[in-house]
């Protein structure tokens, strides 16, 4: 997380992010939705592992675990890029049409 997290205020704002990082799984469904197949079964896989491991991070921001979290966003970062990833070069795998 670059830094320590010291104040209660600063805790709430790490529990703020999380919730703001889990609702980008919307974003990235809709965004997997144009790939074709295989991308968007790995898209799907991904996503999955990220919305887990975001509400998972919750738990050591709720107890102010800065140990605890610090992995959490080495991981959910990794997730983020895999993610972007799969989008990179796309254009010639998006399917034409009503994206569903």
């Amino acid at each position: 997380m670059g830094g320590e997290v010291k104040t209660n205020e600063e805790w709430q704002n790490t529990q703020g992010f999380l919730r703001r990082l889990y609702s980008l799984q919307d974003d990235m469904n809709y965004l997997a939705r144009g790939l074709k197949e295989e991308k968007k079964q790995q898209a799907e896989t991904v996503i999955t592992k990220f919305k887990k491991r975001v509400k998972e991070a919750d738990k050591p921001a709720k107890a102010k675990d800065l140990e605890a979290i610090s992995p959490f966003f080495a991981e959910i970062s990794g997730y983020i890029n895999n993610f972007l990833d799969l989008l990179t070069d796309v254009e010639g795998d998006l399917e034409m049409g009503d994206a569903r």
